[in-house]
């Protein structure tokens, strides 16, 4: 800025009503301002006002696109699983990678906890993996079917409920044939069949295929693969209940009665298996 004429002369520098008003200091106060910017001048370049508008649309954009992220669930303010099944797939996935030697039954609980929390995709990605480290004599799936088990899953998550059926009816033979030979030729020490029976997908073989043919209504397929499946399992009560109801509907009130006894010695404020006691006595008297 110049200040120019910033004398003030002493006979002319009081004005009229006793105020500074000398040519002076008028012109030194025309200076300033012509020196000064206007306000609001920046904010009128057109450039300035379309960037400014772009910033704030993607302002107000990512935050719009937060909320409805968070709204659904996909982002939140706590990395801790929501879910039962969210905590044991992070479970099975932090066992699997802090094992170096990894058992198939680590792959296997991994893989089906992403199925049950509708991970697929990355299910499947773990089972190549699998297979490929199968193939490598890294792991041995040999007691368990492990690769058919898993692929009798997939084929029930995808509702192929009969190629499912057939999966499992396959892996409960193997896995009772590997255990059986194992148990009558590794003989008395370090035998894994005689101190632990047969792997747990043949037990869970049955499960399912007990579950499957209750829906078709073949009940003595039901009853079939439950009693294998109890006489390794003699206190799961509501297995016990579920063997019951198929008595019944095969007509064998008597067995249906002391599979209802029997579940209420372990539940005995089970509904289920009262009215089921209750229904199979009538039979009972009825064809007495």
């Amino acid at each position: 800025m110049v200040y120019e004429n910033s004398t003030v002369q002493n006979d002319d520098s009081v004005g009229a009503d006793g105020s500074l008003a000398t040519k002076e200091i008028v012109s030194r106060r025309v200076t300033l301002q012509q020196d000064t910017p206007q306000r609001g001048t920046f904010l009128k370049d057109p450039v300035v006002r379309l960037l400014g508008l772009a910033i704030l649309v993607v302002l107000v954009g990512g935050l719009l696109a937060g909320v409805v992220l968070f709204v659904r669930g996909d982002i939140t303010f706590d990395d801790t699983p929501q879910t039962m099944t969210e905590r044991e797939r992070l479970f099975a996935q932090e066992k699997l990678e802090s094992n170096d030697e990894s058992q198939a039954s680590d792959w296997q609980y991994y893989i089906l906890t992403l199925l049950n929390t509708g991970k697929r995709e990355q299910a499947a990605e773990e089972f190549e993996k699998l297979k490929n480290a199968v193939t490598q004599e890294k792991v041995d799936v040999s007691r368990g079917d492990t690769l058919e088990f898993i692929e009798a899953t997939f084929a029930l998550y995808d509702g192929k409920k009969d190629e499912a059926a057939k999966l499992f009816e396959s892996v409960k033979e193997k896995t009772y044939t590997v255990y059986k030979t194992a148990y009558d030729e590794l003989g008395e020490t370090d035998n894994w069949a005689r101190a632990f029976g047969p792997d747990a997908n043949y037990t869970d073989s049955m499960l399912r295929l007990s579950s499957y043919y209750a829906e078709k209504g073949d009940w003595e397929k039901v009853i079939e693969n439950l009693n294998p499946y109890l006489e390794l399992n003699p206190v799961e009560a509501g297995v016990i209940i579920d063997r019951g109801n198929a008595y019944l509907k095969v007509g064998d009130a008597k067995s249906a009665k002391k599979d209802f006894e029997k579940a209420l010695e372990f539940m005995p404020d089970s509904e289920e298996a009262k009215a089921g006691l209750e229904q199979a006595e009538q039979a009972t008297k009825a064809g007495d």
